[in-house]
């Protein structure tokens, strides 16, 4: 452990009483307008991004819930979860019961997602008000809820976006826990979003495994009830739900990483270089991404 005198400062729970009034009305104002703009796309416009949201999701789902779809050969192969595909089912067959027409439940899904997405500006308006103060938690929450990303994504039923949506929650639960006085609740909270991140997506799983062990490297019994809750999250969610569906605990991890990196069936749909991401990243936002950073960060106190 290190002296006293070399760790970190704690981040502060709470801002000075000045300032509390101010933050308190800023995220009502944030999340109205991500809300807004997230509603008037759904209801203004129809879009697929991939065909996996059909495919490996919606169509899968229709077929459990109601008997029919199209079977993919990831699905006869069995390198796909039916977490989220279960998810989705149970929400069709309750809109149904309702409401018979697929408009209902596919609206009522984008729905669902666009409320998921919220956690982007939460998230991002709450860590910079707990660091910074009011003005650039404004900032930061309506890049956050305007972003044209954050805004286009927020309706998709795909798993990318839903583990992004957990994960950053998860990063909010375990931000400055050990000063919170739940903080033992916050960071089972932090565990179980970590861990139902990387049950939607595994691929998260190295990036999540890192952030919690930086997040939590200087509180050894908390990183043990983060490690803890999220393990447990992944055998229930990974473990027992595959060996359910196919047999096989973790099939659809070690089978989709043996097929797609192995052997390289996913290479045939087309692969990018490493630095594809940064490289659109620059394309989009130029120069206003990195005015947007300093300004919010100079800001800062």
């Amino acid at each position: 452990m290190p002296p006293p005198s070399a760790a970190a400062p704690s981040v502060p729970l709470s801002l000075p009483a000045t300032d509390a009034g101010a933050t308190r009305a800023g995220l009502p104002v944030v999340l109205l307008a991500a809300l807004a703009v997230r509603l008037w796309i759904v209801f203004t416009h129809t879009y697929v991004i991939w065909p996996d949201e059909t495919f490996q999701y919606l169509e899968p789902a229709h077929r459990l819930a109601f008997g029919s779809g199209v079977i993919t050969w990831e699905f006869l192969d069995g390198i796909r979860s039916w977490l989220l595909p279960g998810v989705i089912a149970g929400v069709m067959r309750a809109v149904a019961a309702v409401d018979p027409d697929p408009a209902a439940y596919v609206l009522v899904l984008r729905l669902l997602c666009v409320a998921a997405s919220l956690a982007v500006p939460f998230v991002g308006y709450a860590l910079a008000a707990r660091r910074c103060g009011p003005m650039p938690a404004m900032l930061a929450g309506l890049l956050s809820a305007l972003a044209s990303e954050t805004v286009y994504f927020a309706p998709v039923i795909m798993t990318e976006p839903l583990a992004t949506d957990a994960a950053l929650l998860a990063i909010f639960y375990g931000d400055g826990a050990r000063e919170h006085p739940r903080a033992a609740r916050r960071l089972v909270y932090a565990g179980i979003l970590f861990g139902l991140a990387a049950s939607l997506r595994y691929q998260y799983a190295p990036v999540l495994a890192l952030v919690a062990l930086w997040q939590h490297a200087r509180d050894r019994r908390g990183l043990a009830i983060v490690a803890a809750s999220g393990s447990a999250v992944v055998v229930l969610a990974l473990g027992v739900l595959d060996t359910l569906t196919w047999g096989v605990p973790f099939q659809s991890v070690w089978l989709n990483f043996w097929r797609n990196t192995t052997q390289g069936v996913s290479g045939a749909m087309g692969t990018e270089p490493w630095f594809f991401y940064p490289a659109y990243w620059l394309v989009a936002w130029g120069a206003a991404g990195g005015a947007g950073a300093w300004s919010t960060t100079t800001t800062c106190r």
